[in-house]
């Protein structure tokens, strides 16, 4: 029997025939998934998976003598977490044929990365332990909001502030600061491009794979992005369940309740504050403060409990609007996070209107009591005040952040004079998969 080709696999076994979507909406979903679904495409999984199976050999034996020692880190899933969505790609009736396949090679590749991902962070707590905990965390700032409310401009401004570090996607990727500062020395020395030039590369790679997703949400590894999403997916399976149902959706949202996944949040809790000391270890300067924006209200109560002098922002947005955009961009982040990249089934899209109707109302009732609970350094920054008048938020902003007047920094009015030419320029953007909450199988009366 003669092998597929591309077309025909794609056709055969990846596409299904009841997108419920109007016709424009099937052709752009069609258009921006199926050049990546393709029998070469797993081929070169297989032989990733490959050397994949070649370094955890590798490393086995550090791994065993690490472990004891340090255990297991923030970053790395439990072995019988990653074997039970495994079984969960291997059972579940959805997945069609290319799909399930390569389900089934990421997660064995996630068994066959935990001895190396434990190693990299075993050698970051060998190294940098002793320092880490001679850091004290001073007043950092937590920008806490719904997905898909404007909270990624706001928090590239409050970026430029010099009085403030953050967390570049790249360093919540990969979480070791023997890797950053690495990077940087092969950077000075020519062995490496420089920050802006590896973006830019970064970012029109992105821009040819996904233009469906970088047209809705900049891709700039080296500027603070949502802060929990690298770690979903390194510990959790953020990525790879859109194709396994609603109930291992709904397992991989819990950014509202951490009764869901205590042990997750746990380790949470640990990787947060890590994070906050490698960026002032690694900028040198311990006394600044660290602003991290992302959706981990799960985590809210207990960074009040464990820095009473932090502050805590969010940005409210129209729910309606909210959730029409969060459940299109959920539709193609499939094409940055989740490797599977076939053309959404039917039954996908359902899937993501009802896990976002049964976890969205509980984010905004535990927002609200959040925000609206005791303590001063606490502000909701409407979307459409922000829109408006971007320069008198942001004095709000600051008269809660600075706990006194509301001053901007210049550093930060030059950033906004910047930042309105670029959204100009991003207002311009097409987005051609765009549907309806209908085609979510939302009735809108219900909202």
């Amino acid at each position: 029997m003669s092998p597929l080709s591309a077309a025909a696999f794609r056709t055969q076994y990846a596409l299904s025939p009841a997108l419920p979507t109007t016709p424009s909406n099937q052709a752009a979903l069609q258009k921006a998934f199926e050049p990546a679904s393709s029998a070469g495409r797993i081929l070169a999984e297989i032989l990733s998976l490959g050397l994949s199976f070649v370094v955890c050999m590798l490393l086995l034996p550090i791994y065993f003598l690490s472990y004891p020692v340090y255990g297991r880190p923030p970053t790395v899933a439990p072995v019988a977490s990653v074997l039970g969505v495994l079984a969960k790609a291997l059972t579940s009736p959805q997945p069609p044929l290319f799909t399930r396949v390569m389900l089934i090679i990421l997660l064995c590749r996630r068994l066959f990365l935990i001895p190396s991902t434990s190693v990299a962070c075993h050698l970051d707590s060998f190294l940098y332990r002793a320092q880490m905990d001679a850091v004290t965390v001073r007043a950092p700032v937590f920008m806490i909001s719904g997905a898909r409310s404007g909270s990624t401009t706001l928090g590239h401004l409050l970026d430029q502030d010099s009085n403030f570090v953050s967390p570049a996607g790249i360093m919540t990727a990969l979480p070791c600061l023997w890797m950053w500062k690495l990077a940087a020395f092969l950077s000075k020395v020519g062995l490496l491009p420089s920050k802006e030039a590896a973006a830019a590369k970064i970012i029109a790679h992105a821009d040819e794979r996904a233009p469906e997703f970088t047209a809705r949400h900049e891709l700039n590894p080296f500027k603070p992005d949502t802060f929990e999403v690298p770690w979903l997916c390194n510990r959790h399976f953020f990525g790879v369940s859109y194709d396994i149902g609603v109930d291992q959706m709904m397992a991989n949202l819990p950014l509202s309740d951490r009764r869901v996944d205590a042990e997750l949040w746990a380790d949470f809790d640990v990787y947060i504050d890590d994070i906050m000391k490698k960026v002032l270890l690694f900028n040198g300067q311990p006394d600044k403060r660290v602003m991290i924006k992302g959706h981990f209200l799960a985590a809210a109560e207990g960074l009040e409990r464990r820095y009473p002098d932090a502050s805590f922002l969010t940005v409210i947005r129209d729910r309606k609007q909210r959730m029409t955009s969060l459940m299109n961009f959920m539709i193609t982040n499939r094409l940055i996070v989740a490797d599977t990249s076939v053309v959404p089934t039917k039954q996908n899209i359902l899937d993501v209107g009802e896990t976002i109707m049964r976890t969205e109302p509980d984010y905004i009732e535990k927002e609200k009591e959040f925000f609206a609970g005791e303590g001063k350094r606490k502000i909701a920054v409407p979307f459409e005040d922000y829109v408006k008048d971007v320069g008198r938020v942001l004095e709000t902003v600051y008269g809660v952040v600075n706990g006194k007047g509301g001053a901007v920094p210049d550093d930060i009015k030059e950033a906004m004079v910047k930042g309105k030419e670029g959204h100009t320029n991003r207002a311009k953007m097409k987005y051609h998969i765009k549907l309806s909450l209908a085609e979510f199988g939302i009735d809108e009366a219900k909202l």
